[in-house]
């Protein structure tokens, strides 16, 4: 079972999905719509990276082999199952957007499955806490 909040987050993203994204971009240039070719593009780019960072094993954040706890440990055992020890929260890599913005995505992890992931979209200039 893997989590659906990056997909459906990166389809968000770039409306109406790759395909219609490929026509529109077509269907710009066609009409010299320039300004809707290159968000289009940017949509695009985000949207794959969300979907190749959802393949990636990741890096812990928190839990399990980590000195951080996950905050949410408890509720996640309650929903899911599992004991509070097999629990680990992860991110992938990140990807620089040509509009400025970071793409992360995060998710929680047990047994090797993925719950919950989220893409996380921030200005270029946040630095995370160390």
């Amino acid at each position: 079972m893997t989590g659906g909040g990056a997909l459906s987050i990166a389809s968000g993203l770039a409306t109406g999905g790759e395909v219609s994204v490929g026509k529109g971009l077509l269907k710009s240039r066609n009409n010299s719509k320039s300004g809707n070719n290159v968000a289009d593009g940017v949509k695009l780019g985000k949207r794959l990276a969300s979907e190749q960072q959802t393949k990636e094993t990741g890096t812990t954040m928190a839990g399990a082999g980590h000195k951080r706890k996950i905050d949410d440990e408890e509720r996640l055992v309650k929903v899911y199952g599992g004991d509070a020890s097999s629990w680990t929260k992860k991110s992938s890599s990140t990807y620089s957007s040509k509009d400025g913005k970071i793409i992360e995505t995060h998710w929680y992890e047990k047994d090797g499955i993925k719950y919950e992931m989220k893409t996380k979209i921030t200005p270029q200039t946040y630095q995370p806490k160390k």
